[in-house]
């Protein structure tokens, strides 16, 4: 096969891809591979064209075969990929393959491995001077530590990529990195900050117009205000949510709205409209097969059980997010999920596999430093050791849960003030008598079962994979 005929036909490939069946495509990118030979680098540093047809078809081979699923041959090119590029200088080529590395592993929630891949990237961007290219690493990073549940390096890396974007013209990826910054700072509870990125998303998205962007922005600008039991402005926010994925017919956003709304109904005491919301979701997340977010829906449905007293449904849900949340490496999920299996336990009276998953949880929340974690395995152990008859541990444990519950109201009256100043509201005695009565009706609800909000994201995923 003579060279300009090779090049003709990737070229082909390249343009009319859906002309082909992906099998044809791989066999035409191998035979054309076949043809080349090795090569000497030249001395001017320049590759000759042979050597830019090869890179041509090996990365058209691997883009092939991660869109067949054969993520195996796909990582097996990529790693052909990388000496090679690096041999010849293509460091394009080589930043693409690390890259793809990493979406690769991410995927497989091997987050090691992705890590070090999008590192590998970010280091050829920046000798490329490729600022677009070294953001969406920075990006990609901090998305991969979010799902650890390292929420702290999540916002660290995101954060860089937000100055770097500050200073290109990219308002979509600008808008995302917003959203994602604002559903970080939302679960470690620093709703001010959180709220100030969502509505920065919420601009953008306007002004670009997007539906969907808008409908993600709504639901997490709904979620913090359900957080903080505004509820007529959180059902505002969802409800405009629902209608722009409604005409956009935006699945997986319709998922985590359906959700979100189940839980605002559950805390209105509509315990069955509750429930319908939040297997509406569990249905659309096991079509799109997505075990993260299936993982939420369970821990979803699980509480709605608990609540209604149907312990043995509550405990089944919640030990399948577990398994879920296991078989993807995601810790904050299992945590969560351990802390809501042993209070489910504690209720029914089994001290023994209650105190089981609230250790399990509690040595897994100091590690990830979830302070509110911290404090419910505490009190939930209290109850336990008090209905073990041992009066020492329960005393020490109580102490424990004490010193994390004021930490947290301390938290929070910072958070309030510092709210109300971005709301431009001077009046600070208002923050405090809305403390006073958080702190009434923590003391009044039983249990202390911990409700985990839901928020899935649509862009976050589109993010991690540019």
């Amino acid at each position: 096969m003579k060279l300009k005929t090779a090049l003709l036909l990737i070229t082909s490939l390249l343009l009319f891809t859906k002309s082909f069946s992906q099998t044809t495509k791989i066999d035409s990118l191998k035979a054309v591979l076949k043809q080349y030979k090795v090569q000497i680098p030249s001395k001017t540093g320049i590759p000759s064209k042979q050597d830019s047809l090869k890179i041509t078809a090996m990365r058209a081979l691997a883009s092939e075969y991660k869109k067949a699923g054969d993520k195996n041959n796909a990582k097996e090119c990529l790693n052909s990929i990388i000496p090679f590029a690096k041999k010849f200088g293509f460091l394009k080529s080589e930043a693409w393959a690390y890259n793809t590395l990493g979406i690769l592993y991410f995927e497989e929630n091997n987050y090691s491995l992705a890590l070090k891949s999008y590192n590998s990237c970010l280091s050829i961007r920046k000798e490329m001077k490729d600022k677009k290219g070294e953001a969406i690493a920075y990006t990609n990073m901090g998305n991969v530590y979010y799902t650890q549940g390292s929420y702290n390096e999540a916002i660290k890396y995101q954060l860089q990529a937000l100055e770097i974007l500050k200073t290109l013209d990219d308002k979509d990826l600008l808008a995302t990195t917003y959203q994602n910054i604002g559903v970080y700072y939302k679960e470690q509870g620093n709703y001010a900050d959180a709220l100030k990125s969502d509505f920065a998303s919420l601009k953008i998205y306007e002004e670009l117009n997007d539906k969907n962007g808008v409908a993600d922005a709504c639901n997490n600008i709904g979620a913090i205000y359900y957080q903080q039991k505004k509820y007529d402005a959180a059902l505002k926010n969802y409800n405009n949510a629902l209608q722009l994925q409604k005409s956009t017919n935006n699945i997986q956003g319709l998922a985590s709205t359906y959700n979100n709304l189940g839980n605002i109904l559950s805390d209105n005491g509509d315990n069955d409209g509750a429930l319908k919301n939040y297997l509406a979701a569990l249905k659309t997340d096991l079509e799109l097969g997505d075990k993260y977010y299936i993982a939420l829906d369970y821990l979803s449905v699980g509480f709605l059980y608990h609540t209604i007293k149907q312990y043995d449904k509550a405990i089944e849900s919640f030990l399948t997010a577990l398994k879920l949340n296991e078989e993807i490496g995601a810790t904050a999920g299992m945590a969560s999920a351990k802390i809501k299996i042993g209070v489910t336990y504690r209720v029914q009276g089994k001290t023994k596999e209650a105190e089981d998953y609230l250790n399990q949880a509690l040595e897994m929340s100091k590690e990830l430093g979830i302070k509110e974690n911290l404090k419910n395995c505490y009190r939930n152990l209290a109850w336990v050791d008090s209905a073990k008859g041992d009066a020492t541990s329960a005393a020490a444990n109580k102490k424990l849960y004490q010193l994390y519950n004021d930490s947290l109201l301390n938290e929070e009256t910072s958070k309030k003030l510092k709210l109300n100043n971005a709301q431009g509201k001077t009046d600070t005695s208002t923050a405090k008598s809305e403390l006073k009565k958080q702190k009434i009706m923590r003391y009044t609800i039983g249990g202390g079962f911990l409700l985990l909000v839901i928020i899935a994201f649509s862009r976050y995923r589109r993010t991690r994979k540019k």
